[in-house]
């Protein structure tokens, strides 16, 4: 198949685009992507093995975003599917200056995918330059056939002089490796800078939305690096500042007793408690709550959590994981294909781990998701490979759906990412820590990755954060997600609530609350709007005496013997 024209490539280009003010958000997802904006499409060429075939571009006011689709899965970013894709831009529209790369193109800047290198050819040809200096966003990590790409419009690759000096660029692509180019020689697809898209969705607050969400930190300190004297007081800063109940550290070899002292200094907690502290294999947890079992796995600690019955009537079962890097697909996916298995067994009353049902379920830390996107289609849907040891698969959430990904973004931009190089190794920025959750159970309000060096002053000040704070500690960013409890979330398949019968009345309340169940209420508590628990009682009757409280609308949860919870919703009038 032959590829479009150059005049139908121009005309395509300048049709209004409209979706561009959409935005593009460089996170694995493409549904931001759509067809009214610039394509190339060059069809196949390569019959029977590896082929290019059609690009999108499109910018908003920082930010120039590609989208490249390939016929076959391969890592962008390494050499485990054989290819040699390089993306170049003739950044002027001028054929005559830059590289002479093909007919039509004058390259002012190539990048070659997999040996995370790229050329610049000014004010001289040939500068070569690592993927930090161009600050190129690539994802994602993983085996795929698209990928996302970013470049800032206003870099400087050589720390001097800029690329991007006029409105309109051409871009091509091609894979030595398999003599395929896109478009093919003799062909141009240009682009226009389109105008008008801020880009900028606003910065994400640091706050909870509401103060009785549990909040829960992943961050891999490199080598215990966050604990070092160097970098002790920005950990000390970026604590504080999210002000988490759980925080689960990879890489992490600090004592219990010393991580104890800095966390009661740093975040000291009510009556006196102490902060519970949890480790194996570098892989440590820090709980506000009691920490009452703890199971040790193939790269991977399971943590029963008592959290507060305002969070959860039920225990938090937390995971943190730190598996195989790099090269080691196979030791990966038995790591992941273990975690599937602890899931379905618990899910079948078969595990050592015992759990109630429906209790929330959270699996963090730094995956090292870098080869095959099979071991992240396994902690999502269960879908076990290794069937021999771990038996078969399975969906892993309590109602028998997939897992959740949090997928938080980055505060102040568009971008996955959770680990980018500050050893100069070449690799480009990427998605490597994950929460993932229960959604059956748990929902999941704000979500960020705190880095530091890409929020705006205001934010820093007002958080009490230093520009340079997340690079002193690690290479590895901090993932934060707050989770609240599912309305109705906890009834156990055996026992539907309808059978429950519960009736709170009378609504508006003044000073009494009566309670009458068919099954005995454990415990019931008040939560104002804002989220805070304002009365926690246990009841010895049908009738509850009420503090003086504001009016106003309140949420009553209610906890029966047989751990299913009930929410409603309530009016004081005093």
């Amino acid at each position: 198949m032959k590829s479009l024209p150059t005049l139908v490539c121009l005309f395509l280009i300048s049709l209004p685009v409209i979706a561009q003010n959409n935005g593009i958000t460089i996170d694995e997802l493409y549904n931001d992507w759509n067809s009214s904006m610039a394509t190339y499409t060059d069809g196949l060429d390569n019959p029977g093995g590896l082929d290019l075939i059609d690009m999108q571009v499109t910018n908003d006011d920082r930010y120039l975003y590609l989208k490249l689709t390939v016929n076959q899965e391969l890592c962008l970013g390494n050499s485990l599917v054989p290819q040699d894709i390089w993306l170049h831009i003739d950044a002027d529209n001028n054929p005559n200056t830059g590289f002479a790369e093909q007919s039509g193109y004058g390259t002012e800047l190539s990048v070659n995918m997999n040996g995370h290198t790229a050329w610049f050819n000014i004010p001289n040809p040939n500068i070569q330059v690592n993927f930090g200096e161009i600050e190129i966003q690539m994802s994602p990590t993983v085996t795929s056939t698209t990928f996302e790409m970013a470049l800032p419009r206003a870099i400087k690759p050589d720390g001097t002089n800029p690329l991007f000096t006029g409105n309109t660029i051409r871009v091509a692509f091609n894979d030595d490796l398999n003599n395929d180019r896109m478009p093919n020689n003799g062909t141009v697809f240009s682009y226009v800078f389109q105008t008008g898209n801020q880009g900028s969705r606003g910065p994400t607050p640091i706050a909870r939305r509401n103060p009785n969400d549990m909040r829960v930190v992943s961050h891999n300190i490199l080598f215990n690096n966050g604990f070092s004297s160097s970098a002790i007081a920005a950990t000390e800063r970026v604590v504080k500042a999210l002000d988490a109940d759980l925080y689960c550290f990879q890489e992490c070899s600090e004592s219990n007793s010393s991580i104890r002292n800095y966390f009661g200094t740093w975040l000291p907690l009510a009556n006196g408690a102490s902060w519970q502290i949890a480790q194996s294999g570098g892989r440590v947890v820090v709980s506000r709550w009691p920490i009452s079992q703890t199971w040790f796995l193939n790269r991977k600690n399971a943590h029963l959590i008592d959290v507060p019955s305002s969070i959860s009537p039920k225990p938090l079962l937390l995971i943190n994981a730190h598996l195989s890097c790099c090269t080691n697909n196979s030791g990966r996916q038995d790591q992941v294909d273990e975690f599937a298995a602890l899931l379905l067994d618990i899910k079948i009353a078969n595990s050592s781990i015992s759990l109630p049902d429906s209790s929330p379920i959270i699996f963090l830390g730094d995956m090292n998701f870098v080869g095959y996107a099979q071991q992240y289609e396994t902690v999502i849907t269960g879908d076990i490979q290794n069937t021999q040891t771990f038996g078969p698969g399975g969906a892993l959430d309590w109602d028998d759906t997939d897992l959740a990904d949090a997928r938080p973004l980055h505060i102040d931009s568009n971008f996955v990412y959770t680990w980018r190089d500050l050893q100069g190794d070449g690799f480009p920025p990427g998605r490597l820590d994950y929460q993932f959750y229960t959604d059956a159970i748990l929902e999941q309000q704000n979500a960020f990755i705190l880095d530091t060096e890409r929020m705006d002053g205001t934010q820093l000040l007002n958080n009490n954060l230093l520009a340079n704070d997340t690079r002193l500690i690690a290479d590895h960013l901090p993932v934060v997600v707050d989770y609240r409890l599912k309305t109705n979330s906890l009834s156990h398949p055996e026992e539907p609530s309808s059978s429950i019968k519960l009736k709170v009345y009378p609504n508006p309340a003044r000073k009494l609350l009566n309670v009458e169940s068919n099954i005995p209420v454990k415990s019931l508590c008040l939560i104002n709007s804002v989220g805070t628990k304002v009365f926690e009682n246990r009841p010895d009757g049908s009738s509850i005496a009420l503090p003086q409280l504001p009016n106003g609308l309140y949420l009553v949860l209610i906890t029966l013997e047989n751990q299913v919870a009930q929410s409603f919703e309530i009016l004081v009038a005093n």
